[in-house]
């Protein structure tokens, strides 16, 4: 698909227009306080953030365009001008995503734009823990009436837990934008809590 520069001009990441000799400028923008970009060459700074956000970005067209996460990476790739012959170990690092910098600083890109769904999702990890712990407890009725009463509440909090695993799995594909590969690679560098997360 064609783009034109309009179509990502409410990126919240506004980098777009930006060329590689244009690091600097990244410095002073406020929607990258907090992210450790200086954890990139300056001299490929540029490129490898275009693509994170053409990936992650809560307004990237890809996102809703490319439900495949490598087609969506691979057009990213041509869009940040990563070229496999030109460049060739940036253009692998970039596809298979494997660097501990670049989920670090995805992690950092999700945190920023998408603190509320965080927040919601994290709630909803806590509550269903809380819920899991209930119903794993034994049951210690002293009679059939009190063992029925507690199996009907065990019953109840069970019903209770699909609800809240369907708000998690529709929490969870809002924030890491339908890539569950990176869910898992954020999961295993970063401390995904609220503890953790507020240290990044």
């Amino acid at each position: 698909m064609l783009y034109t520069d309009k179509d990502f001009k409410d990126m919240y990441f506004p980098i777009h227009t930006l060329t590689s000799q244009e690091y600097d400028k990244i410095d002073k923008m406020q929607q990258f306080d907090k992210i450790s970009h200086h954890r990139f060459h300056k001299q490929q700074k540029v490129q490898i953030l275009k693509v994170l956000a053409y990936l992650y970005d809560i307004q990237s067209p890809l996102v809703s365009q490319y439900t495949d996460i490598m087609a969506r990476r691979d057009k990213a790739l041509e869009l940040a001008q990563v070229s496999k012959t030109n460049q060739a170990e940036l253009y692998k690092i970039l596809r298979d995503f494997e660097h501990q910098d670049l989920i670090i600083v995805t992690a950092e890109m999700l945190r920023k734009q998408n603190d509320t769904v965080f927040s919601l999702l994290v709630s909803q990890e806590i509550f269903f823990s809380e819920c899991l712990t209930k119903v794993l407890q034994p049951i210690q009725g002293e009679d059939d009436k009190e063992t029925l009463s507690a199996l009907e509440k065990k019953a109840k909090i069970s019903e209770t837990m699909q609800q809240v695993v369907d708000r998690i799995d529709k929490f969870r594909s809002r924030y890491f934008r339908n890539d569950q590969d990176l869910e898992k690679k954020v999961r295993t560098v970063v401390s995904f809590t609220p503890e953790g997360i507020a240290n990044m």
